[in-house]
């Protein structure tokens, strides 16, 4: 008994209903004989069309041309089942398999039932001509009935409807119909060996090969003599062939490759004719004739077909990559489309990069099964980024509200003499207060404006008063915990600072301790001066700079932060020295008395500059001295104090006009508020706007940062010390070496301190305690 397509594997199980497939098996075991008879012809075509289905991935590569091999096929089982077992599968196909392989065909032709007149031509290419070429080859291995009725040349026009549904070149003359449609649409798996994923098709042999076989089977032109030495070289004329070789990578060239079957096939007919030749066959060299005609001319149809093909399969390459891509897009739409009703917002999908993901990039259809592993993958991640919006917004809001907020503190501060402006609290302290911040921390919902603040902005002057009274009495707090720690810096002369006694001491020198304040130990490049001596701390704000990149600027700005002054020992040590220097002794020494001793001091650690043979002193008044000191970093304060001359021509030098620092601002108005300029840059704003002739400070304008200036120089002649002249020390005793007298006489004479005899007679002699008298002696002794 000849195997079927379902004993052998080959064919899918037959899709039919319970009654009708039991009958079927039992009909073909009893009757063998009939189920050969029934065999139709068109089904013994098989060989030219492959049963294998489609392979999923239509990605192409030089390195998939290689392809894999898959696992083989299963087969059916031959063995007959227990009934109850057979039942229990019947139940379950019967509840999955689409019904349709079980209709009648009459209902799809359209026709009235006659076994004689099955599937008109007219009907049957009227219902799957709208197919495209891979679903007929998906249904052509649904059962027998239609492979039958696709395989049969009655259905070639069934075929042909459906590659022009997707625009495939026409089929060639010596090819069927079906089997053109699965050489350009089947299984993308190689034709020789199996392996699967090869998407190239070679339509110059007509072949779908991977890169083994085609580098094991092709055969080049000028390989051919020795490969097939026995055969005339115009053999090649007979067949088609392919410009890309095995190891080309899919670059055409113009070498002619032949696949070894297509020549052994052709010699086996050349030699069929070649025997009727000389078996005296009638016609046969006529027919060998023809057919050598027939054959060229076919060769050359098939090359110039194949350049049709070739660029067809780019197009369609193409096509397919965007149809792809729409698929995959539409995927990714339908996941966001998911998550967006969960109510996370585009802003959260895209910022978690899920587009590339393994379980979204796909092709396939979005379904509730596939959705649920995504959201299980997948939510967490967007959960995440959804958190950081809303953090973001919340900061956004946040700082959108403090604007808000520092525009009425702003608003208010105009309303004030600009002299008063050093003594409010600084932006960060407005914020913490409760009257501000309660308002800031409104809910997200509520949209903050400057109405929301006109409570906190009635509490503004008694606010200020409160926190200057506080900050003088956490500046107090510094210097009564300084006296109680006893902790007096002392330097290398015993010079002692004097802790302070109160705000408006001398030695109550203050250091802003905020790293990240403009002034503070931690800002690179400061501008700020950062030692405060007495009351004048009540002044200082911390603020840090920050910037961002907008539009490839920079974009600089300062924002307040919690000030953090302490006492600085540095500054207290510079201080008592100049105290000692200017002559007054008492730990009750006021910054007021050391204003008007007004001293003038150069620091002597410092290494002045020499200008045109003079040296250029940088004078510094007490208050810069301390600050110089502290900034500086030297170890102990060594100052030198000008006399009155010197002093005299330095204070000639300390002109406010030659202050170029942005720190000045009208005393009149708030013109500068934030907007700090120089001095002659606001003395003419006071003359032109306030109308006033001669613009005097503090009266008129007033320095509002304490920005660090250069100091003041005086010229001294340089003072040029004399270099010390070389003194020789006195000449030793000078000594010979005993052991070099059997020498030559300008050896023998040669003379040596005693070290270096010593050494002499240990290096070239080997005598480690050279004696006196034995193995050296003095010059001119015995």
């Amino acid at each position: 008994m000849s195997a079927t397509r379902r004993q052998s594997g080959r064919l899918a199980a037959q899709a039919t209903s319970l009654s009708t497939g039991a009958k079927t098996d039992a009909s073909e075991t009893k009757s063998p004989n009939k189920k050969k008879a029934g065999t139709s012809k068109p089904q013994e075509e098989e060989d030219d069309f492959e049963d294998s289905e489609e392979s999923g991935s239509e990605a192409e590569s030089d390195a998939s041309e290689y392809g894999s091999k898959g696992r083989p096929a299963k087969r059916q089982k031959t063995t007959k089942s227990t009934s109850r077992i057979l039942k229990k599968s019947k139940l379950s196909r019967a509840s999955t398999e689409c019904l349709l392989t079980a209709m009648p065909l009459d209902i799809l032709s359209e026709v009235s039932i006659e076994l004689s007149d099955f599937f008109t031509a007219l009907s049957f290419c009227e219902i799957f001509g709208y197919l495209e070429p891979k679903d007929l080859i998906w249904l052509s291995r649904t059962n027998r009935d239609f492979r039958g009725h696709l395989l049969s040349n009655a259905s070639s026009g069934v075929w042909k409807k459906a590659g022009e549904n997707v625009d495939s070149p026409d089929c060639p003359e010596d090819m069927a119909q079906h089997q053109w449609a699965h050489l350009l649409h089947g299984k993308a798996q190689c034709g020789n060996c199996g392996a699967r994923n090869i998407q190239r098709v070679d339509f110059g042999i007509r072949r779908r090969a991977c890169t083994t076989c085609l580098k094991n089977n092709l055969v080049v032109t000028s390989r051919f003599k020795k490969l097939y030495p026995h055969l005339e070289e115009s053999i090649l004329d007979l067949i088609p062939y392919t410009n890309v070789g095995g190891h080309s990578h899919g670059h055409a060239s113009s070498s002619c490759w032949y696949w070894n079957a297509d020549i052994e096939n052709m010699e086996k007919k050349l030699v069929a004719f070649d025997h009727d030749i000389h078996m005296r066959v009638p016609n046969a060299r006529k027919k060998l004739e023809d057919f050598i005609a027939q054959q060229t001319a076919q060769a050359t149809s098939i090359v110039e077909h194949a350049a049709i093909c070739r660029n067809w399969s780019k197009v369609s390459l193409k096509r397919r990559e965007q149809e792809k891509h729409r698929q995959r897009e539409q995927r990714y739409n339908d996941v966001k489309a998911r998550f967006n009703g969960l109510g996370y917002t585009d802003v959260d999908i895209e910022r978690a990069r899920i587009r590339g993901h393994r379980r979204v990039d796909q092709t396939a259809q979005l379904n509730d099964r596939t959705w649920n592993t995504i959201r299980q993958e997948l939510e967490s991640i967007i959960m995440e980024e959804k958190e950081r919006r809303l953090k973001a917004e919340h900061e956004t809001r946040m700082i959108a509200r403090k604007k808000v907020a520092a525009a009425v503190y702003t608003d208010y501060m105009k309303t004030l003499v600009p002299d008063q402006w050093r003594f409010l609290p600084g932006l960060y302290d407005i914020l913490q207060n409760p009257a501000f911040s309660t308002v800031i921390n409104a809910p997200d919902d509520v949209d903050v404006g400057p109405a929301h603040f006109q409570e906190a902005a009635a509490t503004l002057p008694d606010l200020a008063a409160a926190w200057a009274s506080a900050h003088k009495v956490r500046l107090l707090q510094l210097i009564q915990d300084a006296q109680t720690s006893s902790q007096v810096p002392v330097t290398e002369t015993t010079t002692t600072s004097l802790p302070p006694h109160s705000l408006d001491s001398a030695t109550a020198i203050f250091a802003c301790e905020q790293s990240r304040c403009r002034s503070g130990p931690g800002a690179q490049y400061a501008l700020m001066d950062s030692t405060f001596i007495g009351d004048s701390a009540v002044t200082h704000r911390c603020k840090v700079r920050s910037s961002f990149n907008r539009l490839c600027s920079i974009m600089e700005f300062d924002i307040s932060v919690e000030t953090k002054l302490g006492l600085s020992k540095p500054g207290a040590l510079a201080a008592a020295s100049l105290i000692k220097l200017a002559g007054l002794d008492g730990a009750d020494i006021t910054c007021a008395q050391m204003d008007q001793v007004d001293l003038r001091v150069i620091c002597v650690v410092c290494q002045p500059r020499v200008v045109k043979g003079k040296e250029c002193l940088r004078v510094y008044p007490w208050r810069e001295a301390v600050s110089h000191f502290v900034r500086v970093g030297h170890a102990t304060p060594v100052w030198r104090l000008l006399n009155d001359v010197e002093s005299q021509q330095a204070r000639m030098n300390e002109s406010e006009s030659s202050d170029p620092t942005l720190s000045w601002s009208c005393n009149h108005c708030p013109h500068h508020l934030d907007n700090w300029q120089t001095f002659n840059s606001v003395v003419n704003h006071v003359k032109t706007t306030h109308g006033i002739a001669k613009p005097t400070a503090p009266n008129d304008l007033f320095r509002y940062l304490k920005m660090i200036r250069n100091p003041t120089e005086i010229y001294v002649p340089r003072v040029l010390q004399p270099k010390p002249t070389k003194t020789n020390p006195p000449p030793g005793p000078m000594y010979n070496c005993l052991r070099c007298a059997t020498a030559s006489q300008s050896q023998a004479r040669r003379e040596f301190i005693l070290s270096g005899v010593k050494s002499h007679l240990k290096d070239k002699h080997k005598i480690e305690n050279p004696a006196a008298n034995q193995d050296y002696r003095q010059k001119g002794g015995p």
